[in-house]
């Protein structure tokens, strides 16, 4: 499994496809007999009919639908795996994936399909925090010569103090930290 699906993303059973199909084949024929109903005029009918036509539809809808979400959840995660990079750009994502990529990306966070990723508007990226990313970056503590803040900095790469903006740069003087 990937690293960045949860145990939600899990392939979907195939007794569930059994329970939404039987779902769906129950709706069917309440909306038949639904539609006697209506021309009998039997409201009282009507109004039960619709409200089991409902109770058998949801479910069903609710299972297709999870299943969407985790095939997209899959796809999105097999892709990311691939990056060696810690961030990854909007942009190379909506070209890579297609335009809406990041809005399903923190759909499927909120909803507990994906994790380990952290979507950064402001920077338009996406950071990738799995384990195999986090070994492989080692992160130093640089004190900003300007205004004296304390930043964390990928060893190699220029970073930004977070309070004046200035750059920075990790070197090998800087104390190393795991994240």
């Amino acid at each position: 499994m990937p690293p960045y699906l949860t145990a939600k993303s899990a392939k979907v059973k195939k007794g569930l496809w059994l329970a939404a199909g039987l779902c769906i084949l129950i709706a069917l024929v309440s909306v038949s007999n639904d539609i006697d109903y209506i021309k009998e005029g039997d409201v009282t009918q009507i109004a039960a009919g619709f409200l089991v036509t409902f109770l058998f539809v949801y479910p069903a809808v609710r299972i297709i639908r999870n299943a969407f979400l985790r095939a997209r959840a899959q796809r999105i995660a097999r892709c990311l795996a691939d990056y060696q990079e810690a961030t990854v750009s909007f942009k190379k994502l909506s070209i890579e994936m297609g335009a809406d990529t990041v809005k399903a990306m923190q759909r499927l966070l909120e909803k507990g399909y994906l994790q380990d990723l952290r979507i950064d508007y402001e920077h338009s990226m996406v950071e990738l925090i799995s384990p195999n990313h986090m070994r492989e970056n080692i992160y130093a503590e640089v004190t900003c010569p300007h205004c004296g803040a304390k930043n964390l900095v990928i060893q190699g790469r220029i970073g930004r103090c977070e309070f004046c903006d200035s750059p920075l740069m990790a070197n090998q003087e800087s104390e190393k930290i795991r994240q």
